[in-house]
């Protein structure tokens, strides 16, 4: 609907229609021009899209995030660690966290006629979450919850400096968002210690946002602000367990009763596979025995087969097998993560992750594989190579160690080697054995020569080179 205003400068209309964003107009000469205009622009806007909600106009930053997660992010794998993020903002906002409960979503196992799970009528179902308000509660009472409480307060504490900033961006209408306040955001984050991979993750779901509000939402933005600015970037984790700190590690696994977790760890190593892969996904009738695979009906980039090494045989054999559907080691992801801390502790090793055992695996396999990287994939079921190559975590020392243990004389020690024993006519006192290098040296002493009798022509001077190779 069009509403007429005249002013000093003449006529002003305002167009208002429900799902659009508010259109005004000034500067008209007549009320009739103004109408004219205001009837033309509002059959335009009545036959493009309709846009959902109140539009990026009327709509804040938490609450068009909490949209987003109730219209695609529940339908992901990580949901839930999407919320964590996410929530930082509702709360900024005023608002209370969300929380993720799996309403369907990965295996389901079908029942026989009496009534049993039955591996034979297994299907993987898309994951599906309802998204739900989270009540405050009374939490971390009890002392076994004190480290929880202490973890959280110094989280609060770390980005205390970049929450305020989120504050004021959750409080603000999407189509006030500009590039500098993502700008802001990453030099906050970054003053408060958060990791470039961590900030990364963060504007990345934001990004996400304002792309399916433009694509599907059909919200009118010039741009998407996240993607107008230069992302940090940083190192990705090179950290792989040595030598010295396995023997250390298994020498402290020895007076570990969870023999399970003892079995998962080796069984880690030898396989490269993902920690929620052997954890949740992974049951007794995946095991195809003869062909030494294990087949995984659901993963991360979808169902893949694991080679499985002797080793890896051999402790699934010390454990099994089970039941067809029960789960092969039946750790929960808590149980996994506090043994293993424990462990790193006692063996007196810092800063190595479950993750970090398979870079370890990775970087071993590459090297065991001779640099196949279509092996080394099939290994650790990365769908890019780009992916795999940051998995694979070779060291400069490892280089060096090689160089110092190589049968053959290099190329440049034979050039050495031929201009250090040759004589003043240029002849060679020793040649290279191999014969198909032959012809390489032949022209390097040809090269020294020239050289040589340069120097001689010129005194002291040094000669140009480079025409003299070309004729060469």
């Amino acid at each position: 609907m069009a509403t007429y205003v005249k002013k000093k400068c003449g006529w002003t209309v305002r167009i208002r229609l429900s799902g659009r964003p508010e259109v005004t107009e000034g500067g008209f000469r007549t009320k009739q021009e103004a109408k004219d205009w205001a009837v033309e622009r509002e059959s335009a806007m009545r036959q493009s899209p309709k846009m959902k909600g109140l539009g990026p106009h009327h709509t804040t930053l938490a609450e068009a995030l909490t949209d987003y997660v109730k219209a695609v992010t529940c339908k992901q794998k990580g949901c839930p660690q999407v919320l964590t993020k996410v929530n930082k903002y509702r709360v900024a906002a005023g608002l209370l966290p969300l929380k993720a409960v799996k309403k369907t979503g990965g295996r389901v196992f079908g029942k026989d006629a009496d009534g049993k799970l039955a591996a034979e009528q297994q299907k993987v179902e898309n994951v599906l979450f309802d998204i739900v308000e989270e009540e405050p509660t009374e939490l971390f009472k009890a002392a076994r919850q004190k480290a929880f409480a202490d973890r959280k307060q110094r989280i609060e504490q770390q980005g205390r400096a970049a929450q305020k900033h989120r504050t004021v961006m959750a409080g603000m209408n999407v189509a006030d968002i500009s590039p500098h306040h993502f700008e802001d955001l990453f030099s906050l984050m970054s003053k408060d210690g958060y990791a470039a991979n961590t900030q990364r993750q963060e504007v990345a779901i934001l990004s996400g946002m304002f792309s399916h509000a433009m694509r599907v939402w059909k919200w009118r933005l010039e741009e998407n602000p996240a993607l107008a600015i230069d992302w940090p970037t940083g190192a990705g984790r090179e950290r792989v367990m040595s030598a010295d700190e396995s023997m250390r590690i298994a020498a402290e696994m020895t007076k570990l009763r969870n023999t399970k977790f003892k079995s998962f760890v080796v069984f880690s190593i030898e396989t490269a596979m993902r920690k929620g892969e052997s954890t949740t996904t992974a049951c007794w009738c995946d095991v195809d025995w003869e062909r030494r695979v294990l087949n995984l009906p659901d993963s991360k980039g979808g169902k893949r087969p694991v080679p499985l090494s002797p080793v890896a045989i051999e402790v699934l054999q010390e454990m099994g097998p089970g039941e067809p559907t029960e789960k092969i080691f039946g750790l929960t992801d808590g149980q996994v993560n506090s043994a293993w801390k424990r462990l790193c502790a006692d063996a007196k090793v810092s800063n190595l992750t479950i993750h970090d055992l398979r870079h370890t695996s990775a970087t071993f396999y590459a090297k065991l594989f001779h640099g196949d990287i279509f092996m080394l994939q099939l290994v650790t079921g990365h769908k890019s190579l780009a992916m795999l190559r940051r998995y694979v975590n070779r060291q400069v020392d490892e280089v060096v160690d090689v160089m110092g243990s190589m049968s053959a004389p290099s190329l440049g020690h034979r050039m050495k080697m031929a201009t250090d024993t040759s004589g003043a006519d240029g002849k060679t006192e020793s040649q290279p054995e191999n014969s198909s290098l032959k012809p390489q040296f032949e022209v390097i002493n040809l090269m020294a020569a020239k050289a040589r009798r340069a120097r001689q022509q010129h005194g002291d001077a040094e000669p140009e080179l480079e025409p003299k190779l070309a004729e060469s």
